[in-house]
């Protein structure tokens, strides 16, 4: 009978020097604390949620959004403005993301500001009859997909179109 010609692989663990590499070079994190009243417990979740301001941080280096750059500004006062309104800008941000989440919509920065960006306002002027003053107008929203209606569900920000 002849064989297939379909290669094979075969393979072994060696689970004696996987220990010792595991035992001596890998999960290895010493963390030091000022907190002397925290438990342990307590460290180890503080330790794991710096990934929160490393990525408010990312988020201020976005130049679409809250960058910090690039920045024309020369003299000390108005570079301490400047990094006022990004705090700030940051602050409300990741108010307005935390208000998102707690209603069940999880987005990152980026999702959230091109969705909202892309909610827009339409103002229809329509031709002045004669004996008008002014000329009649109309405003409505675009269209928009289901997430942004959400959005605007969520933030009630209906409650600003006119009606």
């Amino acid at each position: 009978m002849a064989q297939s010609k379909v290669p094979t692989l075969s393979y072994r663990t060696d689970t004696a020097a996987l220990a010792r590499l595991m035992r001596t070079h890998l999960g290895k994190t010493i963390l030091f604390t000022d907190n002397a009243d925290w438990t342990n417990e307590d460290i180890v979740l503080g330790y794991r949620a710096q990934h929160h301001i490393e990525s408010a941080f990312r988020d201020m280096k976005n130049p679409h959004f809250l960058g910090w750059s690039p920045m024309f500004h020369w003299t000390d006062s108005k570079i301490r403005v400047h990094a006022f309104y990004c705090v700030l800008a940051l602050t409300l941000t990741s108010l307005l993301q935390r208000t998102l989440h707690q209603q069940g919509l999880d987005l990152s920065l980026s999702r959230m500001m091109e969705l909202l960006g892309g909610i827009e306002e339409v103002l229809v002027i329509y031709p002045r009859q004669p004996g008008q003053k002014h000329p009649r107008t109309a405003t409505c929203l675009s269209e928009r997909d289901a997430e942004q209606g959400r959005l605007l569900q969520v933030l009630d920000l209906e409650r600003y179109q006119p009606v």
